[in-house]
């Protein structure tokens, strides 16, 4: 049984990871996106704020991801996780099951704009991601630790997470070209490193 969780928390972490990173790559699609989840969904306040939005969700999928795969002990992470999983089912629920068929958002933005999925697949992906969720959270016997949100090494972790989605923000349409896929790849290796040797230290000090 605790493999089954060691399994699911790093899977999840990995696809946090890759969901957060893929939706960076062009921030101002996924916002553009978001925005029609405000129009259907979310309210006003979302299309007002999406950019803002779109930046800090992707760091914290990035954060979550991070420190899921590479501490996947850790009880609030997994916790967090699981949360977000059932608000991203929530919402891919309704847009599949609710909303007229002309009337769903047709891209859910999930992993930005290189890997579409249907409003159809969102909702199994979601379903299916709720459930390696709830396996990983069978195994967590201590409660979530306090000190988890306190400490810097998270606030390292969270300002290295944001720097992907501005990077995006600011230069894909400037650059728009191998360069630009070049240097965001070598931005997202720069970043997981120092990120994975800030966990071990958080790890270290912390337990």
């Amino acid at each position: 049984m605790k493999s089954a969780h060691v399994f699911s928390i790093k899977f999840l972490g990995f696809v946090f990871i890759l969901s957060g990173v893929l939706k960076s790559f062009h921030i101002a699609a996924f916002s553009i996106e978001l925005a029609e989840y405000g129009e259907f969904l979310l309210g006003i306040w979302v299309i007002l704020h999406n950019n803002l939005i779109a930046i800090l969700l992707c760091s914290i999928e990035i954060l979550l991801g991070i420190y899921a795969f590479f501490s996947y002990q850790k009880s609030l992470p997994s916790l967090c996780v699981f949360i977000l999983s059932v608000l991203f089912l929530l919402l891919t629920g309704i847009n599949y099951l609710y909303l007229p068929p002309n009337e769903r958002i047709n891209n859910c933005g999930c992993f930005g704009e290189l890997i579409v999925l249907t409003p159809k697949y969102s909702f199994y992906k979601s379903i299916l991601l709720m459930g390696i969720s709830v396996i990983s959270l069978k195994n967590i016997h201590s409660p979530p630790s306090e000190s988890f949100l306190l400490n810097r090494y998270l606030f390292y972790t969270f300002i290295l997470c944001l720097i992907p989605p501005i990077y995006s923000f600011y230069f894909y349409d400037i650059m728009r070209n191998s360069l630009y896929t070049f240097l965001f790849i070598m931005l997202i290796t720069f970043i997981l490193g120092i990120s994975y040797r800030l966990v071990n230290l958080r790890t270290s000090n912390f337990n």
